[in-house]
């Protein structure tokens, strides 16, 4: 065995790096082992549909339904599973609710995607909340 070996200062900073990485790696497999439901959402794309000139505003005039329309914005807003283990209906106390302001008036809702393509999700609207029912979400 080499002398450094055997000297105590050398041992002491052996022992404390073995220790140190015994608890690197505890932290590291816990922190993987961990059981997480997580639900994240992004909104994807915020876009004016509609864009008026200043100038042009009294001479044009855009209806949605029969009624007149100014401002009309596309909103697509994407929720995701980020945790590691499926989320259940049963494990969301209330329904997702987003709501864009007193002022906002949504003129549709729907759900463009959803994987699988039955699951069933839907999207409800009663101003100012769009409420989106409570589905499984499995990790990805």
């Amino acid at each position: 065995m080499p002398d450094w070996l055997k000297d105590p200062t050398w041992q002491f900073i052996a022992t404390a790096a073995i220790a140190i990485l015994a608890m690197i790696s505890s932290f590291l497999i816990y922190r993987l082992q961990r059981q997480e439901k997580k639900v994240t959402y992004w909104a994807d794309i915020n876009t004016a549909l509609i864009d008026i000139n200043e100038n042009a505003k009294e001479r044009i005039t855009i209806a949605y339904d029969g009624a007149a329309v100014t401002n009309v914005r596309l909103f697509e807003i994407s929720f995701k599973n980020a945790g590691n283990i499926p989320i259940a209906p049963t494990d969301f106390t209330q329904p997702i609710s987003i709501q864009f302001g007193e002022q906002a008036k949504v003129l549709s809702a729907e759900i463009s995607r959803q994987q699988p393509p039955d699951l069933g999700v839907s999207v409800s609207q009663k101003a100012p909340l769009l409420t989106i029912s409570p589905a499984l979400m499995n990790a990805s």
